[in-house]
């Protein structure tokens, strides 16, 4: 297929699209519009438009969730990451305890291990948390830390 003519607009001649809406058409959906709207405020039994005096204030408004503190939401934070860690340390005893498992496939858990470690002295570092929780954090980090160097060292080789 060969083009042979491209011309230009001719002057005064807009590239723009033009309003194809028929004005009967406009009429139409906006009694549409307008007997939606009546048949939706007869059966609330309401106007669409609020009058001010029959708005909830503010304070009336209780919020869907209970607002948290920055320390709250670390201390859960804390929390959730010591579980995690001790999740995974019970599936590393498990793997031990299981003759049939080799140390390479123990290995990807000892690698989730070592990562651990850096999560827990992050978290002690830099989270403001309560002093207990911190003291878990500190000890398991060092439990992670031995149980790491004893799987690299060969402890567990029989």
């Amino acid at each position: 297929m060969k083009i042979n003519k491209i011309s230009p607009p001719e002057a005064g001649e807009s590239l723009a699209r033009k309003n194809t809406v028929k004005g009967s058409d406009r009429d139409e959906f906006s009694t549409i519009l307008n007997n939606t709207l009546q048949t939706a405020d007869q059966s609330t039994g309401k106007s669409s438009a609020a009058a001010p005096s029959e708005l909830v204030p503010l304070e009336a408004v209780s919020p869907v969730m209970p607002v948290q503190t920055v320390s709250e939401i670390n201390v859960e934070l804390g929390i959730q990451r010591v579980s995690k860690v001790l999740d995974i340390l019970a599936d590393y005893q498990n793997q031990l305890q299981d003759a049939d498992v080799t140390l390479k496939q123990m290995a990807p858990t000892v690698r989730a291990l070592e990562g651990e470690i850096e999560h827990l002295a992050a978290l002690t570092e830099q989270q403001p948390l309560p002093e207990d929780l911190q003291q878990i954090a500190r000890d398991l980090a060092v439990t992670l830390q031995v149980e790491v160097s004893k799987f690299h060292r060969g402890d567990y080789v029989a």
